[in-house]
């Protein structure tokens, strides 16, 4: 799992980079991933635009076309300005690699 948070230009996709790129991760790849999770939260600055922008930007990480993906977005008034990119993924059957 990851979770990234941006603001300014491009914010959806460096926090959709950021997500990916958490340390959390270590040295574990989501490319094998066989689910996941998205989440994509903004305030309501946040546009469609940008939630279509993380999105791809996440699943373009994964090689399985058949990956079963499921997007959620919200607003949060908290985050006005701002974009956060949370993912969980999930059956990465190599147990070295968790």
């Amino acid at each position: 799992m990851g979770s990234g948070e941006a603001d300014g230009e491009n914010r959806a996709l460096r926090a959709a980079d950021d997500a990916l790129a958490n340390p959390l991760l270590g040295d574990i790849s989501i490319k094998d991933a066989k689910g996941m999770i998205v989440n994509i939260t903004g305030g309501t600055d946040l546009t469609l635009f940008e939630v279509d922008e993380a999105a791809e930007r996440v699943t373009r990480e994964l090689d399985d076309p058949h990956a079963n993906i499921i997007f959620g977005s919200t607003f949060d008034d908290s985050l006005d300005g701002k974009v956060r990119v949370s993912v969980v993924a999930t059956g990465i059957a190599d147990p070295e690699k968790l």
